[in-house]
């Protein structure tokens, strides 16, 4: 299926309709902007798990005991939108 095209993103790459601008990688170990819709928590194992800030889900988990790159934590004191 053909995304109709919307325009022009900040990187220069075209822009399909229906697309959010996201938060990027920079290659270089950190991200340009914060995650959405999510948050991050430590488990009383150390490791730490993502939450879907919508439906209260819980997402993908950290196994090396470092909290995921970007995502706000719990609590992290902001009342989004997203919550």
């Amino acid at each position: 299926m053909d995304a109709m095209i919307l325009g022009i993103n900040d990187e220069g790459r075209q822009k399909a309709q229906g697309s959010e601008d996201m938060a990027k990688n920079t290659g270089d170990g950190f991200r340009r902007g914060s995650v959405s819709g999510r948050t991050q928590f430590q488990r009383p194992d150390g490791h730490w798990q993502k939450r879907n800030e919508h439906t209260g889900r819980l997402m993908g988990v950290k196994n090396d005991g470092k909290p995921f790159k970007g995502v706000a934590r719990e609590p992290d004191g902001r009342d989004t939108p997203n919550a």
